[in-house]
């Protein structure tokens, strides 16, 4: 039986969105302290419509699976080879009140969570029906890989945490991944994303030049740095008479989207380089790209717009990049080939310094 008593809150990425609709317009083209290596950019080839509430809740070497915050017993199933669309209902057992409801993939699994309430229902694409899995912990974020691992993000004391957790067992509390900036909620505040198959985690900060590279036991691999500046986060932080804390105001974005496929890390950053004009930087996304391998940037490109909207959300898979723009989805094809030899460059540079 499917019943959903309760309210959808926004998710990670329409909550940045709106943060960064808030914002100063001209505040993230203060920053124009670095400079960017700019190749071809990205070219559209084709157009689908998803919806404006569906985001990327999983993938697979064939299809992008796509959740609805709206209404989260639709998920669409997208076809890479043939660009076709595939809709599926999904269904829990009994009644079910929750707050904030998020959907992710790991094919052939899929995952029903409100971190709020707290609960995790699992159920199989195949069967598309999903039954209670986990209900003793509390979390913020969601991702799953293999067949009973997931890693999440939580808030302990005030701060966030990464935890792994494993089939039935407890969670595994990493207090250290994460390093806060003078408080450690907004502080740390990110996104969690890996490669497929799942060889390793990125956690990407919003608010500031940082992020992390993990192997599957939640081991540090390094710390890369994206190539603005902003090594701090421009935060105005208060706290509240409850002892819990909120923005004061409007925070700098950074990072606004991440995606990871293979040694490469793609990050949508919000920052304007000093070699851009603000028109060019204001009419596209920019995609800078990094070298997982050696922690090193390769290179940037523009993502076109759709009409007047800018891509709020995107993932890459091999030698094309899917970007979401106010509910349709875009296939870009990417210049892979710039993008491995100027890996290549870097990594003869990388070894001829050491």
């Amino acid at each position: 039986m499917w019943l959903i008593l309760g309210v959808v809150t926004v998710g990670s990425s329409a909550l940045l969105f709106a943060l960064h609709a808030m914002s100063s317009e001209s505040k993230n083209l203060q920053y124009a302290s670095f400079s960017r290596t700019f190749e071809a950019p990205a070219v559209a080839v084709d157009t689908v419509i998803i919806g404006r509430s569906y985001y990327v809740a999983g993938q697979t070497n064939h299809c992008l699976y796509f959740g609805s915050g709206k209404t989260p017993s639709r998920l669409i199933e997208f076809e890479l080879s043939s660009g076709d669309t595939v809709h599926h209902v999904l269904s829990l057992d009994g009644d079910v009140y929750y707050r904030s409801l998020q959907v992710a993939v790991d094919s052939p699994y899929f995952y029903m969570a409100d971190g709020g309430t707290p609960f995790i229902y699992r159920g199989t694409t195949e069967t598309r029906q999903a039954h209670l899995y986990r209900d003793d912990f509390y979390f913020s974020k969601l991702l799953p890989y293999y067949a009973t691992t997931m890693a999440v993000v939580a808030v302990s004391h005030n701060e966030n945490t990464i935890e792994k957790v494993v089939g039935q067992d407890k969670p595994i509390l990493y207090r250290d991944i994460l390093e806060e900036q003078g408080e450690g909620t907004f502080s740390t505040d990110g996104m969690l994303v890996a490669d497929h198959p799942v060889r390793r985690l990125v956690y990407l900060y919003f608010y500031r030049n940082e992020y992390l590279v993990l192997d599957t036991a939640m081991e540090i691999q390094f710390r890369g740095n994206t190539i603005d500046t902003i090594s701090t986060a421009n935060l105005v932080v208060k706290k509240t008479r409850n002892n819990t804390y909120q923005l004061g105001a409007p925070p700098l974005i950074v990072n606004k989207g991440v995606s990871v496929d293979g040694d490469k890390l793609y990050v949508h950053s919000n920052l304007r380089a000093k070699n851009e004009s603000v028109e060019d930087f204001e009419r596209h996304a920019v995609v800078d790209v990094y070298d997982l391998s050696s922690g090193t940037y390769a290179r940037s490109f523009y993502v076109p717009p759709l009409g007047e909207k800018n891509m709020r959300s995107f993932v890459v898979v091999g030698k094309y990049l899917y970007g979401m723009h106010d509910g349709q989805l875009v296939t870009y094809r990417l210049n892979t080939e710039d993008i491995i030899s100027r890996i290549i460059r870097n990594e003869s540079e990388h070894l001829l310094k050491k």
